[in-house]
C-alpha cells in the first residue's frame, strides 16, 4: 500500500486544485485504490492507515478530513476506516474544543470493531487527555486489565500518571 499510495501522489493532476481543495482525479483515484485491496484477502486496512502518511503535507486538514470521511463511508465495518478518520480530526480537521468531536466518535466506533486494538486505544487516550488527563488514565487502566499484553497502552498510562504527578498541585499547595 505505500507504494500505491507514493504512486498516486504522482498522478498528473497532483494532490490539489487552484483553489486549494482535493482534485476529483486524486479521489477517484483513491477510491479505486481502496476498492481493489478490498476485493484482496487482506482487505483494505492497509491503505486506510497509509492516508493521512499521504495528505501528511496538506496544508487545509478540513479538506483532507472531508476526503478521508468520503474515502472511509463505504466501509462503516472497517475499524481502519474509522480510525483514519478520527486520526484526520485529530490531525487537526476539527477544531480541539470542538463540541461535534469527530476523532473520538470515529475512535470509538473502531475500537468497537476491534475492541484490543492497542492502536486505536492509545489514540482515544490521547484524545481524553486534551480534555481530562484523569479520563484518559482511567480508559488507559481499563484496557490494560483487558489487554494485559498491551506493552504500549502500560507504557503511555506510565507517562500519563508521571505527567499528572507533575502537573498536580502538591499538598502544601492546597
Amino acid at each position: 500500500p505505500k507504494q500505491i499510495l507514493a504512486a498516486l501522489s504522482a498522478g498528473p493532476a497532483g494532490a490539489s486544485t487552484a483553489e486549494g481543495g482535493v482534485d476529483g482525479d486524486l479521489k477517484a483515484r483513491l477510491e479505486k485504490v481502496i476498492a481493489d485491496a478490498a476485493l484482496t484477502e487482506r482487505g483494505p486496512g492497509e491503505v486506510f492507515l497509509q492516508l493521512n502518511r499521504f495528505f501528511n503535507e496538506t496544508q487545509d486538514r478540513k479538506q483532507t478530513l472531508e476526503l478521508v470521511r468520503e474515502l472511509a463511508k463505504p466501509y462503516p465495518k472497517r475499524a481502519e476506516a474509522q480510525f483514519a478518520v478520527a486520526l484526520a480530526a485529530y490531525n487537526g480537521g476539527v477544531p480541539e474544543k470542538s463540541p461535534e468531536n469527530i476523532a473520538l466518535e470515529a475512535v470509538d466506533r473502531a475500537l468497537a470493531l476491534k475492541p484490543d486494538w492497542e492502536r486505536a486505544a492509545l489514540l482515544k487516550a490521547e484524545l481524553l487527555a486534551r480534555r481530562k488527563p484523569d479520563d484518559a488514565t482511567a480508559y488507559l487502566a481499563t484496557f490494560i486489565v483487558a489487554n494485559p499484553e498491551a506493552r504500549a497502552a502500560a507504557g503511555a498510562l506510565a507517562q500519563f500518571y508521571v505527567c499528572l504527578l507533575y502537573t498536580s498541585p502538591s499538598p502544601r499547595d492546597r
